[in-house]
C-alpha cells in the first residue's frame, strides 16, 4: 500500500507516507480501492477518539470516572477544551458530508486540511491527555469517596 500511496502522494500533493502511518496507521488499510476514501476514514477513527475524550470533558457523565477528571479543568482550560473540540468536531462533521458526495479530488483537501490541521493540534491535545491522567495519581476528597460510594 505504501507505494499506492506514493503514487497519490505525487499527483495530489499528500503529505509524507512515513508520518501520514505513524499518526492515522496508514499501513492497517486492506483494500486499494478508494484508497483515499480509506485514508480520510483512518484519519477520521482517530479523530474520533479524541472527540470522545474531550466530549467527556465538556459533558461528564454521572460516573466516579467523569466526577474525578472533570475537576482537573477550570473554567478558563474548559474554554481551550471546546476550542480544540469544536476543531476536530469540524472535521468529522466534514467527513460525513463526503460520505454523501465523496470523490478524489474532496478527499485529497480533506487529508492535507485534517493533516495540517492535527500537526498545530498534537501538543494541546497531548497537553489535555496528560491532565487527564494527572488527576489520577491526585488524592481524593473524603467527599469524593463518600459520595461515590452512596
Amino acid at each position: 500500500m505504501k507505494e499506492l500511496y506514493t503514487e497519490l502522494q505525487d499527483k495530489h500533493s499528500l503529505p509524507p507516507y512515513k508520518q501520514m502511518d505513524e499518526e492515522f496507521e496508514l499501513s492497517g488499510i486492506e483494500n486499494e480501492e478508494h484508497y483515499l476514501r480509506n485514508v480520510r476514514r483512518k484519519m477520521v477513527e482517530k479523530i474520533d477518539k479524541v472527540i470522545g475524550i474531550l466530549d467527556d470533558i465538556l459533558h461528564p457523565e454521572s460516573s466516579w470516572a467523569s466526577m474525578v477528571e472533570e475537576k482537573v479543568f477550570p473554567e478558563e482550560q474548559g474554554k481551550k477544551v471546546l476550542a480544540t473540540y469544536r476543531r476536530l468536531k469540524y472535521y468529522y462533521r466534514r467527513n460525513s458530508e463526503l460520505q454523501v458526495k465523496d470523490s478524489d479530488e474532496e478527499n485529497t483537501k480533506f487529508i492535507n486540511d485534517l493533516y495540517a490541521e492535527w500537526q498545530g493540534m498534537q501538543n494541546e491535545i497531548l497537553a489535555i491527555v496528560s491532565k487527564l491522567k494527572d488527576a489520577w495519581t491526585q488524592e481524593l476528597t473524603t467527599k469524593e469517596k463518600v459520595g461515590y460510594l452512596g
